[in-house]
């Protein structure tokens, strides 16, 4: 029986032929990421909420192995959040495996019936992850793996788009860069399991 994931069923969703060259004929795509290729920066949100800024900056710099500005900047951003956030996620569990005959995934943190799972997106598309069936997925599948789930939240870490302006400094970029993560704060989505986005 062929095994599912969520990025699987999304990928199908949104393109089958895209699904079908890299699940079903294996076609091998050479993709050089940018600095701010939103599945690399992800990933590096991830693991640097769970393990520290040092792990995101390791698989940053593995997958973006050159230097440049923007690199330092967005590697900026990162830092910025997950010292801000990571304190308040150290006690629970992170990237739990669930998988079964047909499905494979990982949900981001449980601890004490309470899901989370990270975005690391822009504000003004932090609603549309209101109708994503990835935590009801999960919440059905951790459910039958023992887990008391009681509440499910999106949060949303805000990226800022913010550019270096006409005769600004890198000084004076970092100082405005800062004063504006500092003004946002992440988007908390509650959603309430439904079936049938897992049907």
């Amino acid at each position: 029986m062929t095994q599912y994931s969520y990025s699987r069923v999304s990928t199908f969703e949104q393109c089958p032929l895209k699904f079908k060259f890299h699940y079903i004929d294996n076609v091998e795509v050479e993709e050089y990421p940018n600095e701010d290729d939103p599945l690399l920066l992800g990933r590096c949100m991830d693991n640097g909420l769970e393990h520290g800024f040092q792990a995101a900056l390791d698989i940053y710099n593995e997958t973006i192995p050159y230097n440049s500005q923007k690199k330092e900047w967005e590697l900026a951003k990162l830092e910025y959040w997950i010292n801000r956030l990571g304190k308040h996620f150290k006690d629970g569990q992170f990237q739990i495996e669930i998988k079964n005959d047909w499905f494979l995934g990982y949900a981001d943190w449980y601890k004490d019936g309470h899901l989370i799972d990270f975005k690391y997106a822009s504000p003004k598309n932090a609603e549309n992850y209101r109708n994503s069936a990835q935590l009801h997925l999960y919440y059905e599948l951790m459910t039958q793996f023992g887990y008391d789930i009681q509440t499910m939240t999106y949060v949303v870490i805000p990226k800022t788009y913010i550019r270096v302006k006409k005769g600004e400094s890198e000084k004076m970029f970092y100082n405005r860069l800062m004063e504006t993560l500092d003004s946002l704060d992440p988007i908390l989505i509650d959603v309430e399991y439904d079936s049938k986005y897992v049907e």
